[in-house]
């Protein structure tokens, strides 16, 4: 009997681990800096951001820099390690 009342808390003990480890993800992700709209920046906003990242922005027009800047973001995202590492 002492055996199920342990394997019992032990079951309840990781949930609460789990919904913590849960809640603490979705507040990390709610409280992390939005990048602004791509397509509500002006171009010297866009260029800005080019310069930010490294990026060459000589000669692109506007629809251009929006996706070598796209792009740069979604490799920025997958690079980063994930929340529990």
């Amino acid at each position: 009997a002492v055996a199920s009342i342990d394997g019992a808390s032990d079951a309840a003990a990781d949930f609460v681990v789990q919904d913590a480890v849960a809640a603490a993800e979705t507040l990390a992700a709610s409280t992390a800096p939005r990048l602004p709209q791509l397509s509500k920046m002006r171009k010297a906003d866009l260029v800005a951001e080019c310069v930010e990242r490294g990026l060459n922005s000589a000669g692109l027009k506007v629809p251009e820099l929006r996706v070598a800047l796209r792009a740069a973001r979604a490799a920025a995202k997958e690079a980063r390690p994930p929340p529990d590492a």
